[in-house]
């Protein structure tokens, strides 16, 4: 609908649950920011979740949120330590919860792919998923403030471009030279965390355009 009409209508949540344990991947980042903000207007908070095998994340499907390959927000893990080949990697199962309604382009998965996929599904092998069953546990998500210089790092904002002409968030026909720009907190214990920006410190929305008059 954002391509086709010029408006952005989101999922009433988004879930991200993790089926691997790669602490070095790129994170999930969510930004408390909608599509109906002002692009100009600061962001005030956001939140880094880590892949964590078994972490279920659930939020507000309007936010403003991706998984952005920056180096500067990914976890320092020692390498000898991944023995197996999928130790370095991120799997996580995506899934929106739309009300009433559906993204546009949204079709039913045909039957012939169903009975493909049921033929070459296999019994899984790790028991230690199957006997945790499903049941959730609240999982507390530590906060720290961002407000004095010392605790942005000494390389300063970085820069997490849109994905593609495609995203919702994109105003411009092309995409081109809009991005996000934060700072990225210094190392932190926890996997999943908020950071609060205090003024003059918050991320924001930009485009080349904006940063050219400076």
């Amino acid at each position: 609908m954002a391509q086709t009409f010029g408006l952005g209508y989101f999922p009433v949540l988004s879930t991200v649950t993790y089926l691997s344990s790669n602490h070095s991947a790129n994170p999930t980042v969510v930004f408390s920011h909608t599509y109906e903000t002002a692009q100009d207007h600061p962001i005030n908070s956001a939140v880094i979740s880590h892949a964590e095998r078994g972490k279920h994340l659930v939020f507000d499907g309007r936010l403003l949120h991706g998984a952005p390959a920056h180096p500067r927000l990914r976890r320092d893990v020692d390498k000898s330590s991944l023995t197996r080949c999928y130790d370095d990697v991120r799997v996580t199962f995506l899934v929106n919860v739309w009300m009433n309604d559906k993204p546009l382009d949204a079709i039913e998965l045909n039957e012939e792919t169903r009975k493909l996929l049921k033929s070459r599904a296999k019994p899984c092998s790790d028991i230690e998923i199957i006997n945790q069953g499903a049941e959730f546990n609240d999982l507390h998500i530590s906060s720290f403030a961002m407000n004095e210089v010392n605790q942005c790092g000494k390389d300063g904002k970085i820069l997490l471009p849109f994905i593609s002409a495609e995203a919702a968030w994109v105003d411009d026909e092309s995409g081109a030279g809009t991005y996000v720009s934060m700072y990225p907190p210094e190392r932190h214990e926890s996997l999943t965390f908020r950071i609060d920006y205090g003024p003059n410190f918050e991320a924001q929305i930009s485009s080349e355009d904006d940063n050219s008059e400076d």
